[in-house]
């Protein structure tokens, strides 16, 4: 009798942070061409999760303190831009 291997189990905090990812850069794209930020479905869409996924993954950006979002308005997810980012931008310009 032969024993069976044993499949790897996906990672899923590396999967998260794979499309959490992807996530804030679909929001980074659609609002710097559209002057506005994306509403959970057009998210949805372009990344192609429910909107129950994208709401998990806006949560822990929130958590991570990257974005900001006001539960009672549409459209109102505020990117924030992180220290490191800030630091490097102005290294730039000098």
């Amino acid at each position: 009798m032969t024993r069976r291997k044993h499949k790897k189990k996906a990672d899923l905090n590396s999967t998260m942070s794979i499309m959490t990812e992807k996530i804030y850069a679909s929001i980074q794209k659609y609002t710097a061409s559209e002057g506005i930020p994306p509403s959970i479905a057009e998210i949805a869409e372009r990344v192609h999760l429910s909107r129950g996924g994208v709401m998990r993954h806006l949560d822990k950006l929130e958590l991570q303190g990257r974005l900001r979002r006001d539960f009672n308005k549409r459209r109102s997810i505020v990117l924030i831009e992180t220290k490191r980012e800030e630091v490097g931008e102005k290294k730039g310009e000098d």
